[in-house]
């Protein structure tokens, strides 16, 4: 991921692995005749994983402006042994220009609480360093992860692309396990002309059964939706007699209920 350019930019919310020198670069690259002043960047909420060196700003023309951030980033195993530029997580040529706050290095992958690295699946599990660990940056308009995954989920801002899903578990047997967070449903509900629009936001990829009832409990139509990670829109025939009427949506874990009037 590189970027040049002029005045502010921002990269926020992106996965970098296994690429052969730098995760992320920041150059200004002037033209000619300095059409790249003032550059400046803002790096939020990146996972960067076993690249050369894993973010990297450079200044070689010397027309980058003071106030760059570089915030809530999680860079995971650079393969540079370079201890100039601690450990090769981070390198800035030109330390002045930037304000570099709860980040988080890791040496090792093991030690970044992936759920399946070696898939590339660099969501967070619960027990990850990178959960809770970052800065609140909803004043920047960080908002959601990579998955639209509402942020923060715990009260804290997770560092990364993600924010932690899962929830450790024990079983019958007194052990322990993770498994993905579905208690994460919300919905909302809107008229539209002749339809109702549900507006659903889901931690996870799960069936659901949504019912409609009026307002003396009877059961007006229902039906069964698979919804994916993030954002989803159903749309349901509106009902023909005005009044109340509640619409439950329910999956394995969790029930969600909404009332409108019509």
């Amino acid at each position: 991921l590189s970027l040049t350019g002029f005045n502010e930019n921002s990269a926020y919310n992106n996965v970098v692995a296994n690429v052969g020198d730098i995760g992320i670069t920041v150059d200004d690259r002037p033209m000619p005749n300095n059409e790249y002043i003032n550059f400046r960047v803002n790096l939020f909420n990146n996972t960067v994983v076993n690249a050369g060196y894993g973010i990297r700003l450079l200044n070689g023309f010397g027309t980058m402006a003071a106030g760059s951030r570089i915030y809530n980033n999680l860079v995971v195993a650079p393969r540079q042994p370079d201890t100039r530029y601690i450990n090769a997580f981070i390198v800035l040529n030109d330390v002045s220009l930037v304000d570099t706050s709860f980040n988080l290095y890791i040496r090792n992958i093991d030690g970044a609480g992936f759920v399946n690295p070696s898939d590339l699946d660099f969501h967070l599990l619960s027990h990850s360093p990178a959960v809770n660990s970052g800065m609140d940056l909803s004043s920047y308009g960080v908002v959601d992860d990579l998955d639209h995954l509402h942020r923060p989920q715990g009260g804290i801002f997770d560092v990364g692309a993600y924010e932690s899903s899962y929830v450790l578990l024990l079983d019958n047997t007194g052990d322990r396990f993770e498994r993905p967070n579905y208690n994460k449903l919300q919905m909302s509900v809107v008229a539209n002309g002749n339809e109702i629009i549900c507006k659903i936001e889901s931690g996870q990829v799960q069936e659901v059964k949504l019912s409609t009832y009026n307002m003396i409990g009877q059961l007006i139509q229902a039906e069964i939706k698979n919804l994916k990670k993030g954002i989803n829109y159903l749309y349901l025939k509106r009902p023909a007699v005005h009044g109340l009427y509640v619409f439950k949506m329910t999956s394995y874990f969790e029930s969600v209920t909404k009332k409108i009037i019509l």
